[in-house]
């Protein structure tokens, strides 16, 4: 792991259960902290394009439990950490993931 971190650091989780409403926190809280020249960038939901492509099957099949989509959406989280947040911690910046683990959790 790089030890170029400084202070600034951090991993900000944005989390609720509606999406566009999320997405748009995300946003600002992005345009507002480049305002501050910070560097940081958005993980946002479906980063993997996992649930985007589910919508392109197609076959007829029965929509995915519940418990399909949590491992869906941890199969997701788990994209997101390798590729997008934890090697823009590593660089220093601010990442904010919106939304982050408690949004599944509530779901589940």
């Amino acid at each position: 792991m790089s030890e170029k971190r400084s202070e600034k650091t951090r991993l900000i989780a944005l989390e609720g259960t509606h999406g566009p409403e999320l997405a748009a926190a995300a946003e600002l809280l992005e345009r507002k902290l480049r305002d501050r020249k910070t560097e940081c960038g958005v993980s946002r939901w479906d980063s993997s394009n996992t649930f985007f492509e589910m919508r392109f099957v197609k076959i007829s099949v029965p929509p995915p439990s519940p418990r399909v989509l949590l491992l869906l959406y941890a199969s997701d989280l788990v994209f997101r950490l390798r590729w997008e947040i934890r090697p823009a911690l590593e660089e220093g910046k601010i990442v904010i993931a919106a939304p982050y683990v408690e949004s599944a959790t509530a779901f589940g």
